[in-house]
């Protein structure tokens, strides 16, 4: 039964995993839309909000982000990254996964008030609270991460076993990790913030 009570609030979080915003339901509204204007197949990124000149203030195409009309290619960050794969808002920062391969991306992190990259590092499944981005975790591998890339704990996976997503419990104060084995079967482990396993 506790099993079953923690997949449905696992389930129930999927959604909501992103930075928290104004709507007040805990999930992140969407910033941009994905749109094809010259029809060569190239997808373009843009938010709905506009700069001072009336232009988008950010958007991306390919494996560039161009904020405020000054344009930054993503290999000047990592050269692995060859597209963008998601862009979400936490704060003054805008954080970009780029995608480098199967197994992780790389996460850049750019802040607005310095229209500059401040951080960059590989990772997966990042997520924070609110808009608070020091709060966030990641997974790199067995590994769960906070911001600071310090490990918080090593999971046990065996075979191809890998972790699938991370959450945080409704009160923040319990780390969630979704972990799917060789077989398919999928479990959740808990953890303190602190890393210490609780199930």
């Amino acid at each position: 039964m506790r099993f079953l009570a923690a997949m449905l609030c696992l389930l129930l979080l999927c959604g909501c995993m992103r930075a928290e915003t104004s709507d007040g339901n805990g999930c992140e509204e969407e910033l941009y839309t994905l749109a094809d204007d010259a029809g060569d197949g190239a997808i373009t990124m843009e938010t709905g909000e506009t700069a001072a000149n009336g232009s988008e203030l950010h958007s991306v195409q390919g494996a560039v982000f161009t904020y405020n009309g000054k344009e930054h290619a993503l290999a000047e960050q990592d050269a692995n990254i060859n597209a963008i794969a998601d862009v979400r808002s936490a704060g003054q920062y805008i954080v970009i996964d780029g995608h480098a391969g199967p197994k992780h991306g790389i996460y850049c992190i750019f802040d607005t008030d310095a229209e500059a990259f401040v951080k960059s590092f590989p990772g997966t499944n990042l997520v924070w609270r609110g808009d608070d981005l020091s709060t966030a975790i990641y997974s790199f591998w067995s590994d769960v991460l906070d911001f600071e890339g310090n490990i918080l704990t090593r999971c046990e996976l065996t075979g191809s076993a890998f972790i699938r997503e991370l959450g945080f419990s409704a009160d923040g104060e319990t780390i969630l990790v979704n972990i799917v084995s060789d077989d398919g079967s999928d479990w959740l482990e808990t953890y303190s913030l602190a890393g210490e396993r609780l199930s």
